[in-house]
């Protein structure tokens, strides 16, 4: 086989194309690295930022549960007041909200001017009537 002038050519710019696909290879590679280098640091910072929430949550949970159970007490001994009170006016006890009927529970978002008239012609619905003028204590 014989080499001809534009032959050198060929293999020069095949050379120089090789070189400059290696180069930039090597570019992409850097830069991969580089973001990994990147993502690795910010997925740290944000591990380290996440460690810290959850040690500072599990600090102040204690104190949390503390508090809910003084509210629950509270709350209780006022339903036992309150039905006390009810009692000695011959009213139905107060159902508190782990013993309601979700049935007859309206909701906010069920809430509407049909449920006032609803509401207003209900028969079950106890309402609280006015003292006879008799009673009423003008100070």
């Amino acid at each position: 086989m014989k080499m001809q002038a534009g032959d050198t050519t060929v293999r020069d710019s095949s050379d120089e194309l090789a070189v400059e696909l290696q180069l930039k290879e090597e570019k992409t590679y850097q830069a991969t690295d580089e973001c990994k280098k990147e993502i690795t640091i910010a997925l740290n910072i944000w591990k380290q930022s996440l460690e810290a929430e959850n040690k500072r949550l599990k600090e102040v949970l204690p104190a949390v549960q503390r508090r809910y159970e003084a509210l629950v007490k509270q709350r209780n001994a006022l339903v036992e007041n309150v039905n006390k009170l009810r009692e000695a006016l011959n009213l139905a006890p107060y159902i508190s909200g782990d013993e309601q009927i979700m049935d007859d529970v309206k909701t906010a978002t069920s809430f509407s001017m049909d449920s006032i008239d609803d509401f207003s012609s209900s028969s079950s619905v106890s309402t609280c009537s006015s003292l006879p003028s008799s009673q009423v204590n003008v100070n």
